[in-house]
């Protein structure tokens, strides 16, 4: 299930369960070896989950099995208005994903089927 990044805890809660093995309470999301965290944000820094790029990157390919063409696009565009370290990189590894739905409109509308 996708969770926006707005949604603050609750977004770093979804991060966390892609990442904390056999966690079986709120709790367990928020320790590491003894340490507990007063918030599942804080956790995160700690696993180094947020940064940036990767954050974002993991965001977008979160998404990719579940979002419509158009969803993606627009999640990608959003992206590129984030503060993205290499913007180069970011898309090199991400235009597959959202150029079908492209092609797919540029052939209909200029009724190019060899596009």
């Amino acid at each position: 299930m996708y969770v926006h990044s707005t949604a603050e805890e609750l977004y770093f809660a979804r991060l966390l369960l892609n990442h904390v093995k056999r966690a079986l309470s709120s709790e367990d999301l928020k320790k590491v070896s003894r340490v507990i965290y007063l918030t599942f944000q804080l956790f995160c820094k700690s696993l180094g989950l947020l940064g940036g790029d990767k954050e974002l990157g993991e965001a977008f390919y979160e998404v990719v099995v579940s979002a419509t063409s158009q969803q993606l696009r627009q999640l990608f565009v959003s992206i590129f208005f984030c503060e993205i370290v290499d913007l180069k990189v970011f898309f090199l590894k991400c235009w597959r994903s959202v150029h079908d739905d492209i092609m797919y409109h540029l052939r209909s509308t200029y009724n190019m089927p060899n596009l």
